[in-house]
């Protein structure tokens, strides 16, 4: 949190957020993110057709 109010006061946080690697792993995330929720729907469709 202090180095982020660092960032802020120094004018660095714009060079932070305009970094490529930053929106890269960004996606990386949300690319993540969607095959953990697929995976889980899936689980949730194969144990729910043996019951």
């Amino acid at each position: 949190m202090l180095e982020l109010i660092d960032w802020i006061r120094h004018g660095e946080l714009i060079h932070k957020l305009s970094s490529p690697y930053l929106w890269l792993s960004f996606v990386a995330m949300r690319i993540a993110i969607e095959y953990f929720f697929a995976g889980l729907a899936k689980m949730e469709h194969v144990s729910g057709d043996h019951e």
